[in-house]
C-alpha cells in the first residue's frame, strides 16, 4: 500500500538512541594499523626484490666460473652455455619487475638454471675419466669376454653417447631454461630429432647416460647355463644316470639311449625343460632388455641402434635385426624390436641355444656322484674338432689381416673376400667386397653395390683425438676382431655368436698372440692377389667375335681374318697411318685382358719406305717390368702378300712374349717405385 501523507509522520523517525563509548571507530588507531600494513608489504617486496637480485648476482657469478677441461671444444660449448643461460635470465628478469610473470616463476627458473649447469659442470670434469673407464670396459676380461654388454656399447658408441666430443653442441631453450647436448650434422646443420633422437641428449640424462653401464657375462647364455651344474647334475643322476657308458679313463659319458629318452619320454622331456625354463628366465629377468642383450650378444646380425638411420649407418639392412634403444627416456632405457614377429623370433633362438648349451652339458664328459654333477671340458669327437679347427683358420685370416706379413696377408684378403662375398650373395645383399687394405691406423673394407658405387668401412686400429686425428692409444684387438667378422663373417658362422666363434677358435688351436718378429700390423699392406704365370698364345690361333658392320649377330672368325678386315689402306702413308691405330689398340687390348696396365700410347709405330718392295715398320714400347726399350719391326707391303699380315701378327707375337716373360720373373711387379709393394 502507498504511503500516504496522512499515515507519514517524521517524527515518528526522529528518536534518539544513546551511544555508549564503544560505539566509536577509532580512526587514529585504524590509520596505524593501515599504514604499518602497507609499510610490511613493502618492506616485504623489497626484501624479496633483494633477495631476487642476490640470487641473480650470485647465479651470474656461478655462470662465469663454469667448469672447463683440457678438450678446448667442450670447453668452449660449456662457455657459450654459460653465456646462454645469463641472456635468457636476463630477458626473464626484466619480465619479472614489468610483472609479467610472477615470482614464483622466476624462482622456478633460476632452480632449474641452478640445476642445469650443475649437472653440466659435473659432467665436464667426468667426461675424461667416463672415457676411460668406457674404454677399459671394451677390453676382455679374464674371462675371455668383452666386460660391456651389447647396449653399454651402443650407448657409448651413439651420437648421444659418448663417442667423441667433437661436433658436439649444447642448446639452452629459452622459454623452459632446459639444456641439451646435441651432434651437428655433417654438413654443419641441427639435426632433426625426430629422424635423429640418438643426435640428443638432455642435459638431465646426461650423466646417467653416459655412466652407463652393464655387464655382458650376464647375458652370455654358455655362462649363464653353467652357472645351473647342479640342476643338471641332479637331473642325470634322477633320471638319466642308468644311460651313462663308463670310458677308458674312468668318466662316465651319456649314451646316445639317454638323449632319445630326453626327447621321447614326456616325464624326462618335461623335467629338462623345466632346467631350460630356469635358464632362459635367467637371462631375460629383465624383460626386454634381457632379451635384447641377450640375442644381441649371441647373434651379431643383431644391432642396437636409436634410430633407423643409425641402425642402417652401423651396418643394418634387414630391420628384423633392429633393435630400438632409447637411453633417453626418463623412466629408464627401453628396447623394441621391429614387430612382434622379430622379437618372437630372438627368443626362440635364445631358447634354441639355451638348449644346445645344456645339450653340451650332458654329453660332455662327467664324474660320476651321488648329488652333484659337475661339467668338465668337452670331449670333441672327430667332427667337433674338425669344426674347430675349421673355425680356429677362419680366426687365422683375421689374424694376418690384423698384423700378418705381405704374402700371408694378401692370401687371407683373397679367401675372406670370397667367403663373405658367398654370404653377401646368398643374402642377396645386393653388394660385393672388392678389397681389403690395412694402414697402421686403421683397416678399410670397401664394397661396391649392384650399380658399381663403392662405399667404404673403415675400422679404427688407433683412438682419435677431439680433432678427429689418431692419437697413439690403440683399440684392442679382440674389438678390432670383432668389428672384422661383423664385415667379413662366411655363411658357415652366422648361426653363432663371436664370443662362441672365439672360443671355439681357441679350442681348435689359435693364438691371438704374435710370435716374436711376426707381427706388421704397423706396416701398410694392400692385397696382392696370388700370381698367375702368363702365357701368351700366338696372334694365328686365336679367335674373335666381331660384331658384321651392318650389324647382326656377332661373327667368330680368326684372328687373322680381323687384322685383314681392318687393313684397307694401300701405299706405304696409308698403311703407315692404319698400323699407328691398329697395332697399339690390339697391344693394349691383349694386355689389358692378361691384367697389365699398358695404354696405346706406350707404342710407338714408325716405319721406312722401302720402294719397290715391301716396307718395314717398328714397335717402339719400354717394357714396364725391367724398364728396356725395345723394339720389333717386320716387312709389310700388302695383305693380300705372302706372309703379310702374318708378319704383322709374328711382330706382335715378340712383343707379348718379351713383356709376359718379364712380368713372370718379377711376378707381376712393375720396377718403377710407385708401384712396389711395400
Amino acid at each position: 500500500m502507498a504511503i500516504s501523507e496522512k499515515n507519514f509522520q517524521p517524527a515518528d523517525y526522529q528518536k534518539y538512541v544513546e551511544r555508549g563509548p564503544d560505539s566509536y571507530v577509532n580512526w587514529e588507531e585504524m590509520s596505524t594499523k593501515v599504514t604499518k600494513l602497507f609499510t610490511d608489504e613493502a618492506t616485504r617486496r623489497e626484501n624479496v626484490k633483494a633477495d631476487i637480485d642476490e640470487r641473480t648476482q650470485s647465479l651470474y657469478d656461478q655462470l662465469a666460473e663454469v667448469e672447463v677441461n683440457k678438450d678446448g671444444k667442450w670447453s668452449d660449448e660449456v662457455i657459450s652455455s654459460a653465456n646462454q643461460i645469463r641472456k635468457a635470465l636476463s630477458t626473464y628478469n626484466s619480465l619479472l619487475k614489468k610483472g609479467a610473470i610472477s615470482v614464483t616463476e622466476y624462482k622456478t627458473q633460476m632452480e632449474r638454471v641452478k640445476g642445469q649447469m650443475s649437472e653440466l659442470n659435473i659432467i665436464t670434469k667426468e667426461l675424461g675419466s667416463t672415457y676411460d673407464l668406457h674404454q677399459n670396459r671394451l677390453a676382455v676380461g679374464e674371462n675371455g669376454e668383452i666386460l660391456a654388454a651389447p647396449d653399454e656399447i651402443a650407448v657409448f658408441n651413439s651420437a648421444s653417447g659418448y663417442g667423441k666430443l667433437k661436433d658436439t653442441k649444447i642448446y639452452i631453450d629459452p622459454v623452459t631454461m632446459n639444456a641439451f647436448m646435441y651432434k651437428i650434422n655433417d654438413d654443419g646443420t641441427i639435426p632433426d630429432f625426430t629422424k635423429n633422437p640418438e643426435k640428443f641428449m638432455a642435459i638431465n640424462n646426461a650423466r646417467a647416460i653416459l655412466n652407463y653401464t652393464n655387464d655382458r657375462n650376464q647375458y652370455v647364455i654358455s655362462d649363464v647355463a653353467k652357472g645351473y651344474a647342479d640342476q643338471v647334475g641332479t637331473f642325470i643322476n634322477e633320471k638319466l644316470i642308468k644311460y651313462v657308458c663308463v670310458n677308458r679313463d674312468g668318466t662316465y659319458v651319456l649314451s646316445e639311449e639317454g638323449v632319445r629318452l630326453m626327447e621321447s619320454d614326456p616325464d624326462i622331456k618335461a623335467d629338462f625343460d623345466d632346467i631350460k625354463n630356469i635358464v632362459f628366465e635367467k637371462l631375460t629377468a629383465e624383460g626386454d632388455k634381457g632379451i635384447a642383450n641377450t640375442i644381441a650378444t649371441l647373434n651379431g646380425n643383431y644391432i642396437m641402434a636409436m634410430s633407423e638411420d643409425e641402425f642402417k649407418a652401423k651396418g643394418g639392412t634387414d630391420l628384423k635385426y633392429f633393435i630400438k634403444i632409447d637411453p633417453n627416456n626418463p623412466d629408464g632405457m627401453t628396447y623394441e624390436f621391429h614387430n612382434d614377429a622379430a622379437k618372437q623370433a630372438a627368443i626362440d633362438e635364445i631358447k634354441a641355444d639355451v638348449s644346445n648349451n645344456l645339450e653340451i652339458m650332458l654329453g660332455k664328459k662327467i664324474e660320476k656322484s651321488n648329488v652333484n654333477y659337475e661339467p668338465a671340458e668337452s670331449v670333441n669327437d672327430a667332427d667337433n674338432r674338425q669344426v674347430n679347427e675349421n673355425i680356429g683358420g677362419y680366426f687365422q685370416d683375421l689374424k694376418n689381416i690384423v698384423g700378418g706379413a705381405e704374402g700371408d696377408f694378401s692370401a687371407s684378403v683373397e679367401d675372406l673376400k670370397d667367403r663373405a662375398n658367398k654370404r653377401l650373395a646368398e643374402d642377396k645383399e645386393g653388394i660385393q667386397i672388392t678389397d681389403i687394405t690395412r694402414e697402421k691406423n686403421f683397416i678399410e673394407v670397401t664394397f661396391v653395390d649392384e650399380n658399381g658405387n663403392a662405399t667404404t668401412k673403415v675400422i679404427d686400429r688407433y683412438e682419435k683425438d677431439e680433432n678427429d686425428q689418431y692419437t697413439d692409444k690403440k683399440i684392442p684387438d679382440s674389438v678390432i676382431y670383432q668389428k672384422l667378422n661383423t664385415e667379413l663373417r662366411p655363411n658357415d658362422y652366422t648361426n653363432l655368436s663371436y664370443d662362441d666363434l672365439e672360443r671355439r677358435a681357441t679350442d681348435g688351436g689359435f693364438s691371438f698372440e704374435f710370435e716374436e718378429g711376426t707381427y706388421f700390423g704397423d706396416e701398410t699392406r694392400t692385397n696382392v692377389p696370388p700370381y698367375t704365370e702368363k702365357n701368351h698364345t700366338p696372334f694365328n690361333e686365336q679367335s674373335t667375335a666381331e660384331i658384321p658392320a651392318g650389324g647382326g649377330d656377332p661373327v667368330v672368325m680368326n684372328y687373322e681374318d680381323k687384322l685383314n678386315n681392318q687393313l684397307k689402306a694401300s701405299g706405304y702413308s696409308g698403311q703407315l697411318s692404319e698400323l699407328q691405330t691398329i697395332i697399339p689398340n690390339e697391344l693394349a687390348s691383349a694386355l689389358e685382358s692378361a691384367g697389365i696396365d699398358m695404354v696405346a700410347s706406350d707404342f710407338k709405330i714408325t716405319g721406312e719406305d722401302l720402294t719397290g718392295g715391301n716396307n718395314q715398320f717398328t714397335i717402339e714400347y719400354t717394357n714396364p717390368y725391367n724398364g728396356a726399350i725395345q723394339r720389333r719391326s717386320f716387312l709389310f707391303n700388302s695383305k693380300s702378300s705372302p706372309n703379310g699380315t702374318n708378319n704383322i701378327m709374328s711382330a706382335m707375337d715378340e712383343v707379348m712374349q718379351d713383356i709376359f716373360a718379364q712380368a713372370n720373373e718379377k711376378k707381376g711387379k712393375k720396377n718403377d717405385d710407385d708401384d712396389q709393394a711395400p
